[in-house]
């Protein structure tokens, strides 16, 4: 059996094709054995000669949905090639005059004749929807939507499905398509060569059939991944943005972004990889982690140069706490932390931003409030330290804060809502000198200068706190929440973010509105811009 056998033996089908009946044709092409193709059939010829060229996918699958059109020949090559065990037809409402289920059961037809030419072992189940067990398939408007919502139902509960886009019109294709290609469905559809192709007759040769799968452009170009990095960096959830670009381990295994496109895209791997750095040096930093973000940024730096990095990685990076295995220590002694120093403002601004999305993307409102709690208490011990105007007695104080204990958050609110005058600070109670103003472990035995009451800044600044005593329940209501576990609100932590600001503000003199220090990511569409991935991503995804 020649190729020239298989062309002369396809014309004379064609021509057939002409004067008889269609059915009695595509019968013949399936059962009648040919002497010059070796006593096959047509069909079995086409598909032996496919196979020894390697262009004929034997995959078998549980269910096949095919898009039923005027050429039904390539339908029963997908067949035999697939051998499913279930087919899912769909078809148009008519084919020319004749009705959809007609023209679909004679189709169904055609499938026996290839278990009776011994193509296939079994004649597969045709799906049909319940109201109709006897047709053949499902007749659907030639609609994109049409097709989608009805792939959605035929196919929701089936495994193994593989979705064949080579018969329908191309409003059938496109919905089938994207049915696939939004549940991962493998598509497949029958090529042919170019040169295998009758222009009398305006068809391909069967013998040229190519059977395979198409690229699933969702899975391709990693396009449901790249939605889920957007929405997740916009949320702040840098691990999840992470694992979808480079994977848990950050090796780039299947499934990843990076690997995805390192066969499509290749060129765009370097600007994932400058991505991957920038997201890790945003999740250090998010999580606290000044340090680590500040080493990231030394590479970040010599990849992206135009990318600037959170003002607490940049003032903070390097110089602050750690935790290691022997206990908690400062990688550098900041013992002027509490001085009203740069380092302080870029740490509270940076802590204000971070609690607002706790509240805002994590809807963690007891962990905002706390947080929101202790910061406001660091706040507290700057003006502590502020009342202390004697260099010697200020760099005592400092360093009792650094290496040791701190007061407890009520004594520091009631020593500075003391009336105006001289107040001694002590470790005990009672000094030698007197009883002291306020007290804690480890305290140097100095005298401040409160020269003016603490402003009730709380009254103006929040809903729920604004009693004259309103500080005191704020305290209370956080260490309840430290040692007990009870749901809280939203109105609670926004209000506990509200009395944070306010202390804030009243410490500084001025509005955190008017504070310029960057403490947020920089915009999606800015990184997509900084890591050089515009010309690789369609506009929908990097804005």
């Amino acid at each position: 059996m020649t190729e020239q056998d298989l062309k002369r033996e396809t014309k004379a089908y064609w021509d057939r094709l002409k004067d008889e009946n269609t059915d009695i044709c595509l019968k013949d092409y399936v059962s009648k054995k040919l002497t010059p193709l070796g006593n096959r059939s047509l069909l079995a010829a086409e598909l032996e000669y496919a196979e020894n060229a390697g262009c004929l996918n034997r995959k078998p699958c549980a269910t096949l949905v095919l898009l039923l059109g005027f050429s039904r020949e390539p339908l029963l090559q997908l067949i035999c090639a697939y051998k499913p065990q279930k087919i899912v037809l769909i078809m148009n409402r008519f084919y020319d005059e004749e009705p959809g289920h007609v023209y679909g059961g004679r189709f169904k037809e055609a499938v026996v004749w290839l278990k009776k030419a011994g193509l296939i072992g079994a004649v597969p189940e045709f799906l049909s929807l319940p109201d109709n067990p006897d047709d053949p398939g499902y007749v659907v408007n030639d609609d994109p939507a049409a097709i989608f919502k009805t792939l959605t139902k035929a196919v929701l509960d089936e495994e193994n499905v593989i979705i064949d886009v080579t018969g329908g019109k191309k409003s059938m294709v496109t919905g089938a398509f994207l049915y696939a290609a939004y549940a991962g469905v493998p598509i497949s559809y029958v090529d042919f060569d170019d040169k295998a192709y009758s222009i009398a007759h305006r068809r391909p040769y069967g013998y040229a059939c190519k059977i395979g799968e198409l690229s699933n452009p969702y899975q391709s170009f990693a396009l449901r991944e790249w939605e889920r990095v957007k929405e997740s960096y916009k949320a702040y959830k840098f691990r999840d943005v992470l694992e979808l670009l480079v994977g848990q381990n950050e090796k780039g295994d299947n499934g990843t972004i990076i690997r995805a496109l390192e066969e499509y895209l290749p060129g765009a791997v370097g600007g994932i990889n400058k991505m991957k750095e920038v997201i890790a040096l945003y999740e250090k930093w998010d999580g606290g982690d000044f340090n680590g973000a500040a080493e990231i940024a030394g590479r970040v730096k010599d990849k992206v140069p135009e990318f600037k990095p959170p003002d607490a990685v940049s003032c903070l990076g390097g110089k602050w706490c750690s935790v290691v295995p022997a206990g908690f220590k400062f990688m550098d002694s900041i013992e002027n932390f509490y001085d009203d120093s740069e380092r302080l403002r870029v740490y509270v601004f940076d802590e204000l931003k971070r609690i607002a999305r706790l509240i805002c993307y994590n809807q963690d409102y007891r962990s905002a409030f706390i947080r929101a709690g202790s910061l406001s208490e660091v706040i507290m011990l700057a003006r502590l330290v502020k009342l202390a105007e004697k260099k010697e007695d200020k760099e005592a104080l400092l360093k009792a804060l650094h290496d040791g204990m701190t007061p407890a958050a009520s004594s520091v609110y009631r020593l500075l809502l003391k009336n105006p005058g001289s107040k001694k600070i002590g470790s005990e109670k009672e000094s030698p000198s007197g009883k002291n103003d306020l007290y804690f472990t480890g305290a140097p035995e100095i005298k401040v200068e409160l020269t003016k009451k603490m402003n009730a800044w709380w009254k103006d600044g929040t809903s729920i706190f604004n009693a004259d005593d309103g500080w005191d329940s704020f305290l209370k209501l956080r260490n309840q929440m430290v040692h007990k576990y009870f749901t809280v609100s939203r109105e609670w932590a926004e209000d506990a973010l509200c009395f944070l600001r306010a202390n804030f503000e009243d410490f500084l003199g001025q509005k955190v509105a008017t504070l310029t220090y960057q403490a947020e990511a920089v915009s999606w569409q800015e990184l997509c811009v900084l890591c050089g991935l515009t010309g690789f991503l369609p506009l929908k995804l990097r804005t």
